[in-house]
């Protein structure tokens, strides 16, 4: 689990604005779960459930892993959070 600074403000709200940057190389079979923010605990839950489903169709994965994140809200209103699920074939 890695977790990378805000290089900016959100995409597009300024014109002109030179966002940062991080290579991430991915191999067949690895998968990224990138969320927009959060408590590490909510990260960590959410990287333990993209772990077993491994191999599971990506709408299963992506499925699962929106509803864990929404039962581990306790309430909170997540329709603010991004997430964003990427697998390499």
């Amino acid at each position: 689990m890695d977790e990378f600074p805000s290089y900016g403000p959100p995409l597009g709200l300024l014109d002109g604005f030179r966002y940062g940057s991080i290579d991430v190389p991915l191999r067949a079979g690895d998968v990224a779960v990138v969320l927009s923010h959060g408590a590490k605990g909510l990260f960590r839950g959410a990287a333990d459930v993209a772990a077993e489903l491994h191999g599971k169709p990506a709408g299963e994965v992506v499925s699962k892993l929106q509803a864990a994140i929404q039962k581990a809200g306790g309430g909170q209103d997540h329709r603010e959070l991004s997430i964003l699920f990427v697998r390499k074939h």
